[in-house]
């Protein structure tokens, strides 16, 4: 079972807090909890989009395939569902959730089931002799739910066009925005109301004179079509009215609003003209403007106002894999732009990334981090637990950690490796990554397996090898021993053996230290270490280097065992 750590941002801010999904594609029942703001990663086909089309089952947004349904032996019943759970349900809409689906805590649960070949169904949670369990009619007494009750989803895939996006009509984010924002401004001017009076003249003139006879129509006029259609409906005792009337303001601004890229000292180009990166950026600023228009209206209702009617004001973005076509810093603004539309009062996020520069602002909040991984053709998932951060020795320690990860977005790498080598820092890196890609002579599947973590230091190691451990990924970790009879050392190097976990694949404790071993002379300045390894290994020094041959024996040992 796949369990999330849920935290809130902010009060009275309704958001999803744990799926549990059965029989659904490769999850075979997991239950998931989400915060306000969330980043799914893992390698390729473990399974991330599979949670992501689980939501959109719910919602409703894709059509369920019989390959949707999970194939396994404990399989009894040909079924699948999703769970839902809501909470910090705003009191006043609260109140208006009838009292069989109220839940304590200010929470709802829906369930969407659907078995093969039959229609999915929803129904809701009620609480029956002190258990959560399945009301016995459908939810809010109908098979199919307005989306209104559990509110709104946002899908941006990976690979999407943004023209769909910006498409002025249908469910689009530009055709929301148009019906939010246009069409009241162009209700209340005079322009519309000139407009509306001369559709209705044209209507008029168009429709032309009466046409009593259909012989004598000149097939120039909406009269003679009156004509026609009233003779032959004259069994039914009817007549056929047919004239012009003024678009309602929000489709007038859907169907004649216009979008297009004017770049500086050149002419306006239809969007898909431009680069995948522009599209993107664009695609996710209409949406961040979309959550600022739907904050203005939760904050111009009339103050006291109370709903009758259950309609949560929420919104859900799914995005996969935001860095698509974006530069670094492109890929830092996208995260602060996902976290201030999560921050929102009815907004929540949902995104998956391969990027570590993506994942580099996290670090300052790394609970929100989850990793799937796909295990006898099962997707699971692994976070931290809430043990993590008290493990931590000192806010001092816990403040510096946050920082060596954030400081250096290579050292985020290790979230996707599968195999991490955890050293001191650059020198050792040197060393360790000339191993891998040179002397080691691994196949390019085996280097890509790896990664070296310089960790900052050899006081941040034990502070790894827990995250590592939290996120069940195996490493291996090299350290200086150094001169034990300080007790600097020595406390350090204890605490490295006590955070041995089960993913501590071997601790190698090098005697007193990795130049020495070597025999490396050590230059006069700590900071010149790097250069000196590098040219050491430049000049062959390593040849018949029984150090050198050790260590490259751990590593393809445990290489091979992944």
């Amino acid at each position: 079972m796949i369990c999330f750590t849920s935290h809130s941002y902010g009060g009275g801010s309704v958001f999803i807090a744990s799926i549990t999904v059965h029989n659904f594609r490769s999850i075979a029942h997991q239950t998931i909890k989400f915060q306000k703001y969330t980043t799914l990663i893992g390698p390729n086909n473990s399974g991330k989009s599979n949670i992501i089309a689980a939501l959109l089952f719910f919602y409703d947004e894709i059509k369920l395939k019989e390959s949707d349904f999970f194939e396994c032996k404990e399989c009894k019943e040909k079924e699948l569902y999703v769970d839902v759970e809501f909470k910090e349900i705003p009191d006043e809409i609260y109140k208006s959730l009838p009292d069989q689906y109220k839940l304590p805590g200010d929470r709802m649960k829906v369930r969407r089931l659907a078995k093969i070949g039959g229609k999915a169904v929803y129904k809701g949670f009620t609480i029956k002799n002190g258990e959560e369990v399945l009301h016995d009619s459908d939810f809010f007494g109908t098979k199919r739910v307005g989306k209104g009750k559990l509110g709104d989803v946002i899908y941006i895939p990976a690979l999407k066009n943004v023209v769909e996006e910006l498409k002025t009509t249908g469910s689009s984010t530009m055709s929301k925005l148009l019906k939010e924002i246009v069409g009241p401004n162009i209700r209340e001017s005079k322009e519309y109301e000139d407009f509306s009076n001369a559709v209705r003249n044209l209507s008029e003139k168009i429709k032309g004179e009466p046409v009593d006879n259909i012989k004598e129509w000149d097939f120039k006029s909406m009269a003679g079509v009156e004509c026609y259609l009233r003779k032959e409906l004259e069994p039914w005792n009817c007549k056929v009215q047919i004239g012009m009337e003024p678009l309602d303001p929000a489709k007038l601004a859907q169907q004649t609003v216009t979008v297009f890229i004017e770049e500086q000292g050149h002419l306006p180009f239809p969007v898909e003209s431009k680069g995948q990166g522009l599209q993107r950026s664009l695609e996710v600023a209409l949406v961040k403007l979309w959550s600022e228009v739907e904050r203005k209206k939760a904050r111009d209702k009339v103050a006291g106002a109370k709903k009758k009617v259950f309609h949560p004001e929420y919104t859900l973005l799914l995005i996969e894999e935001p860095e698509t076509f974006q530069h670094p810093q492109q890929q830092y603004k996208f995260y602060e732009d996902l976290r201030e539309i999560s921050e929102g009062e009815h907004h929540q996020v949902i995104a998956t990334t391969h990027s570590p520069y993506f994942l580099t602002p996290h670090t300052e909040d790394l609970s929100s981090i989850v990793k799937v991984v796909k295990q006898d053709n099962k997707t699971r998932t692994v976070t931290l637990s809430d043990d993590f951060l008290k493990k931590l020795p000192s806010d001092i320690e816990k403040k510096g950690f946050y920082f060596t990860l954030w400081l250096n977005p290579d050292r985020n790498v290790l979230f996707f490796s599968d195999l991490v080598i955890l050293v001191e820092g650059q020198t050792e890196k040197v060393l360790f990554n000339w191993l891998i890609n040179d002397y080691a002579a691994l196949s390019p599947s085996q280097r890509g397996k790896c990664f070296v973590a310089d960790c900052g230091g050899k006081f941040n190691i034990d502070k790894f090898m827990m995250l590592l451990g939290q996120f069940e990924i195996p490493h291996l970790v090299v350290h200086d021993k150094d001169n034990e009879n300080k007790e600097t050392h020595r406390k350090v190097n204890m605490r490295i053996q006590e955070c041995r976990n089960e993913y501590t694949k071997e601790i190698i404790v090098i005697a007193p230290d990795l130049e020495r071993r070597l025999g490396i002379s050590l230059p006069s300045r700590a900071s010149e270490k790097p250069a000196v390894m590098r040219d050491w290994i430049a000049s062959e020094q390593y040849i018949d280097n029984l150090e050198i041959d050790m260590l490259c024996k751990v590593i393809k040992r445990h290489i091979s065992e992944i």
